[in-house]
């Protein structure tokens, strides 16, 4: 796997990163004889389902830790009309 330069990402997608880590270290062969280098990268994503839970209390679509109110009125907009607004 490779990985693309930090530069060379958009920063909406480097947004959604939250560490990356790289680690190497050498380690024998099953026969003993030499030492090999394993280099293992792993990346780690924010949680988006937190993400939206937090969005949704802070916008009053449901109380913190309590239930969805099923009555809770909605208002939809088309794409036209949310250019307007």
């Amino acid at each position: 796997m490779r990985f693309t330069p930090t530069a060379q990402i958009a920063p909406d997608d480097t947004a959604a990163i939250a560490s990356v880590t790289r680690v190497e270290r050498m380690v024998k062969t099953a026969a003993g004889e030499e030492e090999i280098t394993v280099r293992q990268q792993t990346v780690k994503m924010h949680d988006k389902v937190k993400a939206l839970v937090k969005i949704g209390e802070h916008v009053g679509l449901w109380a913190k830790g309590g239930p969805v109110e099923e009555d809770m009125p909605i208002k939809l907009y088309l794409k036209e009309d949310w250019e307007r607004i």
